[in-house]
């Protein structure tokens, strides 16, 4: 596994297969299946990983000394439940 590296917040932005192509040029990142316009060379790079976390987010963890370190900051994403509204029977007409 190798992933894209957000030099300044030491944190990877994105985890891709050692198969898949990534090239970082000046002004964009570019991978098989997409375009990453906020990270270039200027700001990201490429690592390898050793593993993964199973329970990894982006900004979860902080990579620093080729290991992960847990972000004291991050929180869960709070996920709302749908409202579901109940169908309201309507009374025959007389």
């Amino acid at each position: 596994m190798k992933g894209i590296l957000h030099k300044s917040s030491n944190q990877i932005r994105f985890i891709v297969e050692d198969t898949e192509t990534v090239s970082i040029e000046s002004d964009l990142v570019l991978m098989s299946d997409r375009k990453i316009l906020d990270l270039n060379s200027s700001n990201a790079e490429v690592v390898q990983l050793q593993f993964v976390p199973e329970d990894w987010a982006s900004d979860k963890y902080f990579w620093k000394n080729n290991t992960w370190e847990l972000n004291p900051d991050w929180t869960e994403p709070v996920v709302e439940e749908p409202v579901v509204e109940e169908p309201v029977e309507e009374e025959p007409a007389a």
